[in-house]
């Protein structure tokens, strides 16, 4: 499945939950999916209701990416610690 319909069956669902009042209280919570096989997350932010909900309200993370970036920024992390030691 690509970006645009794994983004479109999110928004698709997050408006149908938020339309029913008996399912979402407030309707502007956080909401995500993760897709394992393509290694992205879909996230929808406070703040922004269920029942409104558009694709460009949805944030997609390269979990690939996200983490190399994280262990970069690790690494830094315990290189500045060493040399803070030294």
């Amino acid at each position: 499945m690509s970006i645009k319909e794994q983004s479109n069956a999110l928004v698709q669902l997050a408006r149908s939950l938020g339309g029913d009042p008996a399912i979402v209280q407030g309707g502007g919570g956080n909401f995500s999916l993760r897709d394992s096989e393509e290694c992205r997350m879909y996230v929808k932010a406070s703040g922004i209701r269920f029942d409104t909900t558009k694709e460009t309200d949805l944030v997609i993370i390269d979990l690939l990416r996200f983490r190399t970036c994280l262990e970069q920024e690790m690494q830094m992390l315990r290189t500045q610690e060493e040399h803070e030691e030294a």
